[in-house]
């Protein structure tokens, strides 16, 4: 049986998804993010950070229609499937990140009452009596996003 590390991120609420062990950059404070207008509700913030400006992503928002109380962004890296490039996004979070082992027997898939998943995410997996989205971080942020 094989297994792998993840971080295991919440989104606030019941709302927990995980990430690979290497997608996470960075934990910072999301007290500086700043307001986009004309944007979707769910990605109407930036932050700057080390000389770039980062795209924040509230996924509360995106799947549960309810606005983030998070003081926490995550800095993500994820592959741009269009140019194969490296890019840098925030996720904003309600808690620090718990680094979790996922095994083959946590595999599971995302069924119909997780049908809004299905476009960001690229696997599910159960802990604790839940299903965890694994994020498709090149869908969410990417040139060939669909979210």
């Amino acid at each position: 049986m094989s297994s792998a590390n993840a971080w295991l991120l919440d989104l606030g609420g019941a709302t927990r998804v995980a990430i690979g062990m290497r997608e996470l950059v960075q934990i910072v404070d999301a007290s500086h993010t700043y307001p986009v207008p004309l944007t979707p509700a769910c990605s109407r913030k930036v932050m700057f950070w080390q000389k770039r400006m980062l795209p924040v992503l509230d996924l509360s928002i995106r799947v549960n229609n309810t606005e983030s109380k998070g003081n926490l962004l995550a800095i993500v890296a994820y592959q741009d499937s269009e140019n194969a490039s490296t890019g840098l996004a925030a996720i904003i979070l309600t808690a620090p990140p718990i680094r979790i082992t996922v095994d083959d027997a946590q595999a599971c898939t995302l069924d119909e009452h997780m049908a809004d998943w299905r476009e960001l995410a690229n696997a599910g997996f159960t802990r604790e009596g839940a299903v965890i989205p694994v994020l498709h971080l090149s869908r969410l942020f990417g040139g060939a996003s669909t979210a």
